[in-house]
Parts: structure tokens; C-alpha cells; sequence
């Protein structure tokens, strides 16, 4: 005979086993702290900062989705600068739809490890500059409503004096964003504790104290991206594939939270259209939410059920 345990809202059958509470015991409740700021992501987007990787062959859609995808981001504010990698961003019509100011445009193969640093670099002052336009506005305020430089500190007094009392500027919340497109074997794409591409995705929701979105197009998931990059996405698009292999590589890293008839099931649905893709958002907590059909739909899976039928597959 099985019986019914409840833990927290789910239900699930048990063994025989008995159980018994432990005193004092330790229950892992989520740590109180005081919530990182993240840059504000209309409803109907995933939450940033966010690392996703579209996996398609050449022609399904990689980059228009990207570019999609940025530019809702950026006409509603989410990300306040852009950096581009593309070897063929000259020749690339779509690419060149993505507002970007022309010195966070990478074209040389040859130097792009050197460039991502300078990216991380850019990031960092970035955050620098969002404190200091910060303290700047604090002080040019205290001097107009005291009409004096009395009250101010001395530090204040040097940044207005430097800054020739000039108007404050409302900076926003730095929130950028990083576009990998056609850099397939290049130094970035190769595995190594030194490699500065794959160090930045490890931590590219701290970088600068404010984290970093990257969006990259590969044509194959296990083969075309380092480990450590393919363990961190947060995001996952795929196009359509007969690769039975590819689909299961998929689901076993970003996936297997459902079973894996299920997840086939909702990769044939998601991309049945010719530029269709499924996009696995891992940003939300909600697990019966993470299927989507392309940006606009998204399924609602029984995360109950698909426990149950996994556990009765072994």
C-alpha cells in the first residue's frame, strides 16, 4: 500500500517507508536578502539578465530571432547598450537592424578575445559612470537648494567644479547586451579555463555589479558550444531537426524536467512552421511555463504528471 505525502502545494505517492521529523531539524527556506536589481522586462519577456543560444542550421531563422528579440528589449528599455560580434556584420542586412553605436561592432576573428575583454571593460565603466552620474545629481542639488557650496562636502564640491556645474543627466539603469552571430571556430568558441568568452557566461549575471544578456547563434547544440557555456544558458531556442540525437542532447541538459516523449512532443508542436522554434525559458520559476512557441505562446505542462511518468520509466 502506498500513501499520500504532502510537502509544501505538491502531492505525490510514496513507498512504505516511514518518515519521521527530525528535531531542530533544518528546513532549507530561501535566504533572506536583499534582491539584486535587475533591469525592469515588460510582462510578455523573459527576465534579465538572461544567456541565450539559438541552435539552427544555416537559413532557419537564428539571427532574425535574435534581432527580434533585442530590439523589443531595446524599445521598451530593457537594454540600454548593445555590443555586436559578426564577422559578416557588413554584409548582414538583418544584423544591421539592432541599434548599436559603431565601436560595439566586432568584425575581426583574428582579435576577439581581446575584444571581449574590452567589452567586460566597457560594462564595468558603464556601472561607473551610472554611480558617479548618481553622486553628481545628489550634490548639483544640495548646491541649488542651499545656493552655496557650503554644505557640501568636499568631494561633492570637486565633482561640480570638474563637471562646470553642468545639468545632471538621468542615466538608466545599465542593462546591456551582447549578440554572437557566424563566430564558429573562433578562440571564443573554444573550450579552456583561459578562454575570456566562456569566463564572461559564467559570470555574466555579476559582470560590472550589473550582469550582461548574450544572445548566440550556433548551428548544433553538444558540438557547437563549449560545456560551460551549454550548462549556463538560461534561455534555449531550436529550430526544427531530424536529428533524434540533437533533440535528446537538448532535453537531457535544459529539458528534463518533463518527460522525454513530452518534450518531444512539444518540440514537433513548437516547430512546425518553417521559421517556428521552441524557446526554453530557464528564467522562469514557474516550470509548467518554460515551453514557449517562438516569443508569442507557451505551453502549460502538468510538472506533476511528468514527474510521476519519469520516476514509473526507471
Amino acid at each position: 500500500m502506498t500513501k499520500k505525502r504532502k510537502l509544501g502545494s505538491t502531492s505525490y505517492e510514496t513507498s512504505n517507508f516511514p518518515i519521521e521529523n527530525i528535531p531542530n531539524g533544518l528546513i532549507n527556506d530561501e535566504v533572506q536578502c536583499t534582491p539584486k536589481r535587475v533591469p525592469e522586462t515588460p510582462p510578455h519577456l523573459p527576465k534579465l539578465p538572461i544567456m541565450i543560444g539559438a541552435i539552427g542550421t544555416c537559413g532557419r531563422g537564428k539571427t532574425n530571432a535574435g534581432v527580434n528579440y533585442i530590439n523589443e528589449n531595446i524599445a521598451h528599455g530593457s537594454f540600454t547598450e548593445t555590443y555586436i560580434f559578426s564577422p559578416t556584420y557588413d554584409s548582414n542586412s538583418s544584423l544591421q537592424q539592432i541599434p548599436v553605436k559603431p565601436e560595439n561592432v566586432y568584425k575581426n576573428m583574428n582579435t576577439c578575445m581581446a575584444d571581449i575583454m574590452d567589452v567586460e571593460t566597457k560594462i564595468i565603466k558603464l556601472k561607473q559612470d551610472y554611480d558617479f552620474e548618481k553622486k553628481y545629481k545628489k550634490a548639483y542639488l544640495k548646491f541649488i537648494k542651499n545656493g552655496s557650496l557650503n554644505q557640501l562636502k568636499h568631494d561633492e564640491v570637486s565633482m561640480l567644479v570638474l563637471e562646470n556645474y553642468r545639468l545632471p543627466m538621468d542615466l538608466p539603469w545599465p542593462s546591456p547586451v551582447i549578440f554572437i552571430d557566424d563566430m564558429v571556430n573562433t578562440a571564443i568558441m573554444k573550450d579552456g579555463k583561459d578562454n575570456a568568452f566562456v569566463n564572461l557566461c559564467l559570470r555574466h549575471r555579476h559582470v560590472g555589479q550589473i550582469g550582461v544578456s548574450i544572445f548566440g547563434c550556433f548551428q548544433t547544440f553538444k558540438n557547437g558550444l563549449p560545456k560551460p557555456i551549454r550548462k549556463n544558458l538560461s534561455g534555449i531556442i531550436t529550430f526544427g531537426t531530424c536529428n533524434t540525437d540533437e533533440i535528446k542532447e537538448i532535453w537531457t541538459e535544459c529539458a528534463s524536467h518533463v518527460s522525454y516523449p513530452t518534450f518531444k512532443n512539444i518540440f514537433a508542436e513548437a516547430t512546425d512552421g518553417k521559421h517556428d522554434f521552441l524557446f526554453i525559458n530557464k528564467n522562469e520559476s514557474d516550470l509548467s511555463r518554460q515551453f514557449w512557441i517562438n516569443f508569442d505562446k507557451r505551453f502549460i505542462v502538468n510538472i506533476n504528471e511528468e514527474k510521476r511518468k519519469a520516476l514509473n520509466d526507471i
